[in-house]
Protein backbone atom coordinates (compact mmCIF):
# COMPACT_ATOMS: atom_id res chain seq x y z
CA UNK A 1 0.00 0.00 0.00
CA UNK A 2 1.12 3.45 -0.95
CA UNK A 3 1.74 6.06 1.86
CA UNK A 4 -1.02 8.39 -0.37
CA UNK A 5 -3.44 5.73 -0.24
CA UNK A 6 -3.56 5.29 3.58
CA UNK A 7 -3.46 9.32 3.89
CA UNK A 8 -6.05 12.01 2.35
CA UNK A 9 -4.58 14.91 0.61
CA UNK A 10 -6.16 17.07 3.43
CA UNK A 11 -4.74 15.57 6.32
CA UNK A 12 -1.11 16.30 7.90
CA UNK A 13 1.81 14.28 9.19
CA UNK A 14 2.75 16.56 12.07
CA UNK A 15 6.04 16.51 13.84
CA UNK A 16 6.67 15.53 16.98
CA UNK A 17 9.59 15.49 19.60
CA UNK A 18 9.46 13.51 23.15
CA UNK A 19 12.02 15.86 25.69
CA UNK A 20 13.73 14.62 28.41
CA UNK A 21 15.42 16.02 31.24
CA UNK A 22 18.55 16.61 28.61
CA UNK A 23 16.05 19.04 26.83
CA UNK A 24 13.74 20.70 29.84
CA UNK A 25 15.73 20.01 33.00
CA UNK A 26 13.44 17.99 34.77
CA UNK A 27 14.59 14.80 36.35
CA UNK A 28 12.95 11.45 35.38
CA UNK A 29 10.47 13.90 32.95
CA UNK A 30 9.36 13.01 29.46
CA UNK A 31 6.70 15.57 27.96
CA UNK A 32 5.34 15.05 24.20
CA UNK A 33 4.92 18.06 22.11
CA UNK A 34 3.60 17.80 18.52
CA UNK A 35 1.68 20.09 15.71
CA UNK A 36 -2.30 19.74 16.31
CA UNK A 37 -5.24 19.77 14.39
CA UNK A 38 -7.59 22.82 14.16
CA UNK A 39 -9.62 20.27 15.79
CA UNK A 40 -7.49 20.14 18.69
CA UNK A 41 -6.31 22.62 21.33
CA UNK A 42 -3.04 23.28 22.03
CA UNK A 43 -1.36 20.51 24.08
CA UNK A 44 1.41 19.26 25.79
CA UNK A 45 1.67 15.76 27.06
CA UNK A 46 3.69 14.41 30.23
CA UNK A 47 4.47 10.59 30.60
CA UNK A 48 3.09 9.00 33.77
CA UNK A 49 6.06 6.56 33.26
CA UNK A 50 9.48 7.62 34.33
CA UNK A 51 12.13 8.58 31.86
CA UNK A 52 9.66 6.83 29.24
CA UNK A 53 6.72 8.15 27.21
CA UNK A 54 3.61 5.88 27.43
CA UNK A 55 0.19 5.87 26.97
CA UNK A 56 -0.01 6.51 30.52
CA UNK A 57 -0.30 10.02 30.63
CA UNK A 58 -1.24 13.55 31.00
CA UNK A 59 -2.64 16.84 29.22
CA UNK A 60 -1.48 20.35 30.13
CA UNK A 61 -3.21 22.90 27.59
CA UNK A 62 -1.30 25.80 26.31
CA UNK A 63 -1.92 28.48 27.45
CA UNK A 64 -3.95 28.02 30.39
CA UNK A 65 -1.92 25.10 32.25
CA UNK A 66 -5.20 22.93 32.88
CA UNK A 67 -4.39 19.40 33.60
CA UNK A 68 -6.63 17.08 31.60
CA UNK A 69 -6.15 13.59 32.98
CA UNK A 70 -5.05 11.60 35.60
CA UNK A 71 -1.52 12.29 37.27
CA UNK A 72 0.65 9.46 38.71
CA UNK A 73 1.40 11.25 42.03
CA UNK A 74 3.03 8.30 43.34
CA UNK A 75 5.94 9.38 40.60
CA UNK A 76 4.69 13.21 39.78
CA UNK A 77 4.95 15.70 43.04
CA UNK A 78 3.20 19.04 43.41
CA UNK A 79 6.56 20.17 43.34
CA UNK A 80 7.60 18.44 39.76
CA UNK A 81 4.07 19.65 38.32
CA UNK A 82 5.04 23.48 39.14
CA UNK A 83 8.19 22.87 37.45
CA UNK A 84 6.51 21.22 34.42
CA UNK A 85 4.31 24.49 34.33
CA UNK A 86 7.40 27.01 35.23
CA UNK A 87 8.87 25.45 32.03
CA UNK A 88 5.78 25.70 29.53
CA UNK A 89 5.73 29.31 31.08
CA UNK A 90 9.15 29.43 29.70
CA UNK A 91 8.53 28.18 26.13
CA UNK A 92 5.61 29.69 25.89
CA UNK A 93 6.23 30.94 22.60
CA UNK A 94 8.45 28.56 21.53
CA UNK A 95 5.99 25.55 21.97
CA UNK A 96 3.15 27.58 20.40
CA UNK A 97 5.07 28.14 17.41
CA UNK A 98 5.92 24.37 16.87
CA UNK A 99 2.72 23.01 17.59
CA UNK A 100 1.20 25.80 14.95
CA UNK A 101 3.22 24.40 12.45
CA UNK A 102 5.65 28.15 12.20
CA UNK A 103 8.70 26.29 13.60
CA UNK A 104 8.67 22.94 10.88
CA UNK A 105 12.39 21.66 11.93
CA UNK A 106 12.79 19.64 15.15
CA UNK A 107 16.18 20.65 15.59
CA UNK A 108 15.35 24.60 15.15
CA UNK A 109 12.89 23.83 18.30
CA UNK A 110 15.33 22.32 20.35
CA UNK A 111 17.85 25.24 19.83
CA UNK A 112 15.24 27.38 20.91
CA UNK A 113 14.07 25.37 24.12
CA UNK A 114 14.88 26.96 27.64
CA UNK A 115 16.01 24.40 30.26
CA UNK A 116 14.65 25.44 33.67
CA UNK A 117 17.67 25.42 36.16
Amino acid sequence: MKFNEIINEDQFLWEMANLTSRSHGIDNIVIWVGGNPDTHYMRIKVSNVPNKYSNNNFTITIPDLQVIGNINKQFISGKILEDIKYWIKLNMETLIDFEKGNIIDTGEFHEKIVKIQ
